[in-house]
């Protein structure tokens, strides 16, 4: 092992975000054995953490019990043979709602494997946040290594990142897991994408498609952390791509620009509907008046606030209790030597100083001085909560600290030992946020181990559904139980229908004449008609209360099959899904 730390050239300074070959040569890195072990620590850390999750079935936070439920209907979907659903039937007592055509998938895919497998629900939640809590910390390990050559540096910031306060605000109190799983990727993202931009052209194929995939996984994690990181990634991008404009070097920066392309692409058979099916429904209801991103600000001094760890709930940032806005000690050191090393030991600290300005531009982002911007800014409306761009700084922030550390602390034996001694600094000071989720993680009443369909019905209302996902038009909550599949509405007729799956209907009409009866689920664009017999041509069109009102022509006995399908716009992007996918590998090839 080296004892002292690998030395930089000018040339490597110069970038504060070190591009390409910027890194000491394989030979001054640490035995692989123990890079190894330490990984496998870090990413240890990152499971414990959740380790109070399993002292109750569910808990009770500001999500409640909606992913639960959520996690409920996706999986109902894939028994149903749904690849892709979108459609959670048992909402609004059992109206349904377009749930995943706007809300994030992934998470639910890796905990809807761990339930076909016979995992019940909870616990496969569980489970998938310990691997997205294990995937976070490894790959905050990977990025400080990757910048600074050194596994005690890494070690280092994973504590940090696994630390950061506002990583247990989204795991324990707002509950929020979808957001939670997101920011546990993008370290891993930005490890991906750096490796890629400093790799020899026979390894940029791989790199480029590992990155694509992960980075499509965190887009399909959440929506609007997804968007940010992709902006992030794209301005690190330039600044490490910029050598290679410069000499144009067309493939390498092909190579380099063209995985971020890919993995919107990807994430299209989600993106595109989302964005352009959101006006059937109440989302634009959360855009303004408490929702509205200005309401939201946080004073800078408050991300410096270490001491105050209470949370009541999602009011105005100046209302007397909110959440903590802390950033966390540990990366507030590294932003401090940073900043300071940028006044006396600018050369040394280069790097550092790179990160450490791009944490203290996202902070900025979020604070009153940046309100002009948002009203601007693509989708802006649509974040309500600019503090959540609080899981990219827990990334920036500990990379920051990585890289400061790197900086001032010998390598070798002795960088180790001193690694040692701030993990266990970071975990005492970091023992009051596990303690959170130990002492005061409260058991949630409206859980329900034994979930069906119809207890869903009967119990998922005003307490536990989310009104921004009804159709534009229906009534907001809460909502009774369904009495029945349809309701005649006009004209001398009688109807009874069945259900076979959450997004079928098979009805049979006997009718005297014209008439309309409506089934009993919320319109959406997809519902169709998808088969019938009888005298003549009955039509599917959207009730005044945004219900399916089947119109029946002429007496007569019909036999009709109602169901929820694709739209020219889903059919579409599914498509550049699949495509992106299968040209992934193919064109990345070709442009090495």
């Amino acid at each position: 092992m080296p004892a002292t730390a690998p030395e930089t050239t000018p040339a490597e300074d110069a970038d504060p975000v070190a591009p390409a070959s910027a890194l000491p040569a394989t030979a001054e890195l640490p035995l692989a054995a123990e890079r190894w072990t330490l990984l496998a620590l870090a990413a240890l850390l990152g499971v414990a953490v959740t380790a109070p999750l399993w002292r109750v079935y569910w808990y009770d936070c500001h999500e409640m019990g909606r992913y639960l439920v959520r996690l409920f209907e996706y999986v109902r979907g894939w028994r149903e043979g749904q690849p892709f659903p979108r459609w959670a039937p048992d909402l609004y007592g059992g109206y349904g709602a377009p749930l995943f055509e706007f809300f994030p998938p992934f998470l639910f895919s890796v905990a809807g494997l761990a339930d076909l497998a016979g995992v019940e629900p909870a616990a496969a939640l569980k489970i998938a946040v310990a691997l997205f809590g294990a995937a976070g910390a490894a790959g905050a390990f990977l990025l400080a290594r990757s910048e600074t050559g050194r596994s005690d540096a890494g070690l280092v910031a994973s504590a940090a990142f696994v630390f950061a306060p506002y990583r247990f605000v989204d795991l324990y109190l707002r509950g929020d897991l979808s957001e939670y799983a997101a920011l546990c990727l993008l370290p891993l993202v930005l490890w991906l994408y750096r490796e890629l931009w400093r790799a020899p052209p026979e390894r940029r194929v791989r790199w480029g498609v590992s990155a694509a995939l992960v980075h499509a996984a965190l887009i399909l994690s959440h929506t609007i952390l997804g968007q940010w990181a992709t902006e992030l990634v794209s301005l690190v991008g330039v600044a490490s791509l910029y050598h290679a404009a410069c000499e144009r070097d067309w493939r390498r920066l092909a190579s380099g620009a063209l995985p971020l392309v890919f993995a919107v692409g990807i994430a299209a058979a989600y993106l595109l509907p989302a964005i352009l099916e959101k006006d059937a429904t109440h989302l634009a209801d959360i855009t303004g008046g408490f929702y509205a991103t200005t309401n939201h600000l946080v004073p800078f001094e408050r991300f410096f606030y270490f001491g105050y760890y209470a949370f009541v709930g999602d009011g105005f940032t100046n209302s007397a209790h909110r959440m903590p806005f802390s950033i966390g000690i540990p990366a507030a050191i590294g932003l401090d030597v940073a900043l300071v090393g940028a006044i006396f030991e600018r050369r040394r600290l280069r790097r550092a100083i790179g990160w450490a300005l791009a944490t203290l531009a996202t902070l900025l982002m979020m604070t009153p001085w940046a309100s002009g911007l948002w009203g601007i800014l693509p989708f802006g409306r649509f974040v309500q909560f600019p503090w959540r761009l609080l899981g990219l700084v827990a990334t920036l922030g500990a990379v920051t600290l990585g890289t400061a550390w790197a900086a001032v602390v010998p390598s070798g034996r002795t960088g180790l030992a001193f690694a040692f001694l701030a993990l266990a600094l970071v975990g005492w000071d970091g023992e009051r946020f596990v303690l959170l989720g130990h002492d005061h993680i409260p058991s949630l009443a409206q859980a329900d181990p034994a979930m069906s369909a119809e207890s869903l019905q009967r119990h998922v209302g005003h307490a536990l559904g989310s009104g921004e996902y009804l159709a534009a038009g229906a009534s907001h909550e809460p909502f009774s139980p369904r009495r029945a599949l349809v309701s005649p509405i006009e004209g001398p007729l009688r109807a009874v229908a069945t259900q076979p799956t959450g997004t079928a209907y098979q009805l049979h009409i006997d009718a005297k004449g014209p008439g309309a009866v409506d089934v009993q689920s919320f319109w959406f664009p997809g519902w169709r008609i998808d088969g019938q017999s009888g005298p003549a041509a009955a039509t599917l069109e959207r009730s005044p209360d945004a219900l399916l009102r089947l119109r029946i022509p002429a007496a007569g006995s019909y036999d009709v099959a109602v169901r929820f399908g694709t739209t020219p716009i889903r059919a579409v992007a599914t498509l550049l899904s699949l495509l992106s996918l299968l040209a992934l590998w193919p064109v990345l090839r070709f442009v090495r």
